[in-house]
């Protein structure tokens, strides 16, 4: 059934789709891989530095949990109250994913693959995440700048940025997932938790089935179906998330030797007037390359968060 109708079918059966709750003081981030870089764990912190009372939750998990029927997720929570770790079996908590990840696991482990897609599962997980859970989900590569007290207008229920300058406004089939926050039970991500055995078609041939396109055109599906969805969903602009996304010209970028990040640079030597509450930190591009982060970042003051796409991410596998 396609998005659209069976969006329809819940309207035309009187089935509430669109949450009047507001959206969570939760965040999320999720870590596939063996234990989070520093750079990334002091980044991370951020989160609940800016955002005293909120609950931050970290969701870890590892190759052997995803290739395991035993396998955990483990949820860190950090907020008002004592930190703690729960535990999930991950085979139970993403139930209706789990077709898709083992097909996934299964693509990476054959003999000719040259292919990490760790990128595919956290794409399921993350929207089963905050399905269930509600709240505001950051990839792990984003540096909160300011608070996200205030940010989500009374009344929204779904929150997202486009990362590619043309916006949600003129291709609305298209929506970064980097970023995003929902109430719990979000109609516009109900589609995206069904797993078909076409999506699994898909997935022996190599295909991503739930990334940012997937994404927007399910958003894009509730805010058709659902009268009252436009007055429920707020889309920040660009700029507020992606400053530096449009790649013209950016300042400094030469000097820098890297992108277009001005907080990132591939020597230390390119910061060596920063200002005094900020530090020079050494973490990991794509590549597993050295570069050099300032922290916290100064350059987009007027920014709620930054992406900073120059680190390495969960997915990254170093070449032998």
């Amino acid at each position: 059934m396609s998005k659209l109708l069976r969006l329809g079918v819940l309207l035309l059966l009187g089935i509430p789709m669109s949450m009047q709750a507001e959206i969570p003081k939760t965040i999320h981030q999720i870590w596939i891989g063996e234990q989070l870089p520093a750079y990334m764990e002091m980044v991370r912190q951020r989160f609940t530095e800016l955002n005293p009372g909120w609950q931050y939750n970290l969701w870890l998990t590892s190759e052997q949990d995803l290739d395991s029927t035993n396998g955990t997720i483990r949820r860190v929570i950090q907020g008002s109250a004592k930190a703690r770790t729960e535990r999930y079996p991950i085979a139970d908590y993403f139930a209706n994913e789990w077709s898709a990840i083992k097909a996934i696991r299964e693509l990476d482990r054959r003999p000719d693959n040259d292919t990490n897609r760790k990128a595919f599962i956290s794409d399921l997980m993350r929207y089963r995440i905050v399905y269930n859970e509600g709240g505001y989900y950051f990839d792990m590569k984003f540096e909160l700048l300011r608070t996200l007290e205030g940010v989500a207008n009374s009344g929204t229920t779904f929150l997202g940025a486009n990362e590619d300058h043309q916006g949600f406004v003129i291709d609305r089939s298209y929506l970064s997932n980097a970023f995003f926050a929902a109430t719990p039970g979000h109609p516009a991500l109900e589609p995206l938790l069904e797993i078909t055995t076409d999506d699994l078609k898909e997935i022996s041939d190599g295909l991503s089935i739930r990334g940012p396109s997937e994404f927007g055109q399910s958003v894009l599906a509730w805010l058709e179906v659902d009268p009252a969805a436009e007055q429920q969903a707020q889309i920040l602009p660009t700029e507020q998330i992606y400053p530096y996304i449009n790649w013209d010209d950016t300042p400094g970028a030469a000097e820098r030797g890297i992108g277009h990040d001005q907080c990132i640079a591939s020597s230390p030597e390119a910061f060596l007037n920063h200002p005094d509450d900020t530090r020079i930190i050494p973490a990991q591009n794509t590549f597993g390359e050295t570069i050099y982060m300032l922290y916290p970042c100064p350059h987009y003051p007027d920014c709620l968060a930054i992406d900073h796409f120059d680190f390495g991410s969960s997915w990254y596998e170093e070449e032998e």
